[in-house]
C-alpha cells in the first residue's frame, strides 16, 4: 500500500488475511517515514473505507496556516518561487484556479499561491462534498518545469483492500499569456504496475505556454537491487509521453562503472536542451542523466564534487538545481558538537557551491570538472537592514544581534533560479520549532538580502519540503495595447481575491 504510512499498512496486510469480516475498528499510528504523514487514529469502517481522526491539540496537516502571507498586487509575478511541495485542502480560488471532472462527476480544482522568495509558495486542492481530512496523505507537487506541473492526488475515498491503484497523477497547465484559455488539469493514465516514487520522478516540458500541441515527458526511476549477494543492479525508467499518452518501462544501461555508487534519488532535476535531458541526483555520490528525446537506453553518470566529509543528513544540508545551462551544487557543514549544541545544524555554520557548465545539447558537461563558486560563512553575514533585523527572532543571552545566525539552526539550502548568486536558507530558533525563517543570502557580497516568515509544522526538523520551481513566472497575463501600463512592467499579477467555486458537483 504505497499510500499509507509503513506501520499502517503491515498491519492493513495482516488483517486482510483475516478470514473474519473486519469490524470498524480504530489503529492510531505515528509515522516519521514522510513529512506528508502525521500522527492520526484510522477508522477501518465496515465497508472497507478508511476514516481520518487526528489527535486533540495537533494541527491537521491539510489546514493552510492563518498567518500566512498577502501576495503582493503592485508585484509582478516571481520569475521563480520556492514551492511547498506538500498541498493544502481549501476552497480558496484565484486566476490559477484549474479543474478537473472525473466520468462519475466528481470534480477536483487545484489553486496556487505565489510568493516572491524568500517567502514560501504553496498549492491548495478542493472537491466539493469532500471533507478536509479524507486524505491519508497530502497531495504533493511532484516536479515542474516551465508552464506545466506535475501532481500526484491519493484516490478516495481510501480502501486499503481494494486493487486499485492508490493514487492518481495530473497535468496542471498554465493559462495562456493573453488570458483567453483558462489553466486546465488532466489526469494522466493510470501507470498500471508500474514502479513510480515521489522522489525518483523527474519532468521534461517541450513547449510552450501558447502552444496548442504541447509535449511533455514524466519520467520515474527505479533501481533494483539483487535479492542474492554478487547480483548485478538493474536500471530501469517507466517513461510517460504525452505524444502516445501511456506508460511504457524500458531497462536503462549506465556509461560508467562509477555509476553503481549511486544508492537514492535525492532530487531530480530538468536540464532540457536540445536533447531533453533529466538528472536524477544522489546528492552523496553523483548524477545520472537521460536523454527523452533520444529514446534511448543510456544513463550518463557524472559524479559530485568531492565533499568535506560523509553526512547521513544530505538531504537537509545539500541541493542542486539547473540554472542558464549550469549545474549549481551547494553543500552545508557546520562545526563539531559541543556541550551548548541542541542538534547537528547548530553553530558557525558553512557553505560551499561549486558549479558545472552543460553542453547546449543538455547531455553532457562542456568540462567534467566541477568548478568552485564560492565560500560562504554564517558569522561573515552582514545584515546592514535593520528591518531584516527586526524580522528575525530574539534569542536570549544573545549580546549582538548581528551574529544571531551563528546561534540558530540552520539547513535546507536552495539555489535561486533567476537571482544569480542567491541561496535561500531555513532558520529556527529550536531544531523542531514550527517557526521557520527562510532567509535571502547574496553570496557574492555575503550580506542578507531578505527574510519570510515559514510555518514549518508540516517540516520535521530540515527535511525535505519545498523546491525551487520557474511555473510562477508564465502565471502573469499579457497586457494588451490599449491597457495602461508603465514601460516597464508589461505584466498584470495574478489576482488573488476570492472567488466562488468552479466545481459544480457534490461528487
Amino acid at each position: 500500500f504505497p499510500h499509507l504510512p509503513l506501520g499502517l499498512a503491515l498491519l492493513v496486510s495482516a488483517a486482510t488475511h483475516n478470514p473474519l469480516p473486519i469490524p470498524p475498528q480504530s489503529l492510531r499510528l505515528s509515522s516519521s517515514e514522510s513529512s506528508s504523514s502525521i500522527s492520526m487514529a484510522l477508522i477501518l469502517n465496515g465497508d472497507g473505507t478508511c476514516s481520518m481522526v487526528y489527535p486533540e491539540g495537533t494541527t491537521p496537516i491539510w489546514l493552510r496556516p492563518a498567518d500566512r502571507p498577502k501576495a503582493d498586487p503592485t508585484l509582478s509575478p516571481p520569475k521563480s518561487v520556492l514551492l511547498d511541495t506538500l498541498g493544502y485542502v481549501d476552497d480558496e480560488c484565484n486566476d490559477t484556479t484549474a479543474e478537473h471532472v472525473a466520468e462519475d462527476g466528481k470534480c477536483i480544482q487545484v489553486t496556487f499561491w505565489m510568493y516572491h522568495p524568500p517567502l514560501v509558495s504553496y498549492f491548495t486542492i478542493h472537491s466539493p462534498g469532500l471533507k478536509p481530512d479524507a486524505y491519508p496523505e497530502m497531495p504533493k507537487i511532484l516536479a515542474t518545469d516551465g508552464h506545466l506541473a506535475l501532481l500526484r492526488i491519493p484516490r478516495l475515498p481510501v480502501n486499503p483492500f481494494s486493487d486499485q491503484p492508490a493514487n492518481q497523477f495530473f497535468i496542471y497547465r498554465v493559462g495562456s499569456s493573453t488570458g483567453e484559455k483558462q489553466p486546465s488539469l488532466r489526469m494522466l493514465p493510470n501507470p498500471s504496475k508500474l514502479v513510480i516514487r515521489d522522489r525518483n520522478v523527474g519532468f521534461l516540458n517541450y513547449g510552450t505556454r501558447d502552444q496548442a500541441d504541447y509535449r511533455f515527458f514524466a519520467a520515474a526511476f527505479y533501481a533494483a537491487h539483487p535479492l542474492r549477494p554478487g547480483g548485478s543492479v538493474k536500471f530501469y525508467i517507466n517513461l510517460f509521453d504525452s505524444e502516445t499518452w501511456e506508460w511504457t518501462r524500458k531497462e536503462v544501461f549506465v556509461n560508467s562503472p562509477d555509476a553503481y555508487r549511486y544508492r537514492i534519488t535525492n532530487k531530480v532535476i530538468t536540464i532540457g536542451g536540445q536533447h531533453g535531458s533529466i538528472a536524477w541526483v544522489d546528492l552523496s555520490h553523483g548524477i545520472l542523466i537521460y536523454d527523452a528525446l533520444l529514446h534511448n537506453n543510456i544513463l550518463r553518470y557524472i559524479p559530485l564534487p568531492p565533499s568535506e566529509l560523509p553526512d547521513p543528513r544530505i538531504n537537509s544540508v545539500r541541493d542542486m538545481a539547473a540554472v542558464d545551462g549550469c549545474l549549481k551544487y551547494v553543500s552545508m557543514s557546520y562545526p563539531p558538537l559541543t556541550q551548548s549544541s541542541t542538534s547537528y545544524y547548530f553553530g558557525d555554520w558553512k557553505a560551499k557551491a561549486w558549479k558545472m557548465a552543460m553542453h547546449p545539447s543538455g547531455t553532457c558537461p562542456i568540462s567534467r570538472q566541477w568548478k568552485e563558486d564560492y565560500h560562504l560563512r554564517a558569522s561573515e553575514i552582514m545584515i546592514d537592514d535593520p528591518s531584516h533585523l527586526e524580522l528575525l527572532p530574539d534569542l536570549p543571552n544573545s549580546f549582538n544581534k548581528k551574529q544571531v545566525l551563528t546561534k540558530l539552526h540552520t539547513g535546507s539550502p536552495a539555489v535561486s533560479l533567476h537571482d544569480d548568486g542567491i541561496v535561500y536558507i531555513m532558520t529556527k530558533v529550536e531544531f523542531s520549532d514550527r517557526n521557520a525563517w527562510v532567509l535571502a543570502v547574496n553570496t557574492s557580497t555575503k550580506a542578507l538580502q531578505a527574510v519570510g516568515e515559514f510555518d514549518a509544522e508540516r517540516c520535521m526538523g530540515f527535511s525535505y519540503t519545498y523546491t525551487q520551481s520557474g511555473i510562477s513566472k508564465h502565471m502573469g497575463v499579457e497586457l494588451k495595447e490599449d491597457q495602461p501600463h508603465n514601460e516597464e512592467d508589461l505584466w498584470t499579477t495574478v489576482s488573488y481575491k476570492k472567488k466562488g467555486k468552479r466545481c459544480t458537483s457534490a461528487g
